[in-house]
């Protein structure tokens, strides 16, 4: 992910005024003996996350990559495949009729021999013998697909976000918010007829609010990298996996107190969350290259639009170059204090 200098320096300021102090208390500047202390302390118990396994998931999907951990997870178990030339093309545009069939595929894990139905197509648009066919009788059948008013089903027509979501959602099968009170995205309204698949989406981190206004965008094309990413999400997050992007606190921060009155030290793995207990300790992985720390959560924040973790510096160089400012990442709770 590639950032230009102002963006970075846009972001460290952020991060310089997410950072809640010791929510409602003075911020206190604690002594360089405990400081010292501190990081000889961490020094001893900080290891370096173990080796993970980076090999290409195909030729142009490279560790370091945008979605590398999603197209990977779903390669190596044959949920999707690659082009003849051992490309994946992340960046070109899935339509309804390769969604549909990766849908079908993985969700409920509908084998190839239980796609054939008796259902009669009525699409003007769709012939009974094109190699999607079945995929839409199934579809029809499980009641996650519809055409459009003029009786077509468009196949070939890039599916967008809000279509990707209903349609993993339905044949997820998993009961939806009956009301929505508040907005899920500043762009979707709580009484628009998408309002519960977005609102799932927000909760589970299907497709995360952007960083300008905390948008869903839902008319936005889907490409492959993306739709290789709803669906790794949508299975991950079944096993208690968050989703959210993570940056991480600003040097001039060390030695100034956190939420949990201790003092922020660079050189310790901690993250700040707005609501998860003090003490819980979470796996953080950068799905960028699969690498992974553990943090303990000592703060309060972020509250900069779009992101959720808020790193230390040294956490956040052991899973990414600092250089890169903000990371998409997948974390799951190890831990959390009897209290919590």
């Amino acid at each position: 992910m590639k950032k230009t200098s102002s963006t970075i320096i846009g972001l460290m300021c952020a991060v310089s005024l997410a950072i809640p102090y010791a929510e409602g208390q003075a911020v206190t500047q604690e002594t360089s003996a405990t400081q010292q202390s501190e990081t000889q302390q961490a020094q001893t118990q900080q290891t370096a996350p173990p080796a993970v396994d980076t090999t290409p998931a195909f030729s142009d999907v490279n560790a370091g990559d945008d979605h590398y951990i999603a197209i990977k997870f779903l390669k190596d178990r044959h949920i999707i495949d690659g082009y003849s030339d051992g490309t994946f093309q992340p960046l070109k545009e899935i339509n309804r009729a390769e969604a549909l069939k990766i849908i079908l595929g993985t969700i409920n894990k509908t084998p190839e021999k239980d796609i054939l139905t008796n259902v009669s197509l009525t699409f003007s648009d769709v012939d009974p013998s094109a190699w999607y066919a079945p995929y839409i009788k199934k579809g029809l059948q499980n009641q996650i697909i519809g055409g459009y008013p003029d009786g077509t089903f468009q196949p070939d027509q890039t599916i967008n976000r809000v279509e990707s979501l209903k349609m993993v959602l339905l044949e997820e099968n998993h009961e939806l918010p009956v009301t929505i009170d508040t907005a899920p995205y500043s762009d979707v309204p709580a009484d628009t007829w998408f309002a519960p698949y977005a609102q799932v989406s927000k909760d589970r981190g299907l497709i995360l609010e952007d960083r300008a206004a905390g948008a869903l965008n839902p008319d936005e094309p889907m490409n492959r990298g993306d739709f290789a990413e709803l669906i790794y999400r949508l299975l991950e997050s079944t096993n208690g996996y968050k989703f959210g992007r993570a940056t991480y606190y600003a040097d001039s921060l060390a030695g100034y107190g956190t939420a949990s009155g201790d003092p922020y030290n660079p050189m310790i793995y901690t993250v700040a969350h707005k609501t998860l207990p003090m003490g819980t300790l979470l796996k953080v992985t950068n799905l960028a290259n699969g690498q992974s720390v553990e943090v303990k959560v000592n703060d309060r924040g972020p509250y900069a639009t779009g992101v959720e973790l808020d790193l230390s510096k040294s956490a956040f160089a052991a899973i990414a170059d600092p250089s890169t400012g903000i990371i998409v990442t997948q974390f799951q709770i190890i831990s959390q204090p009897s209290n919590g």
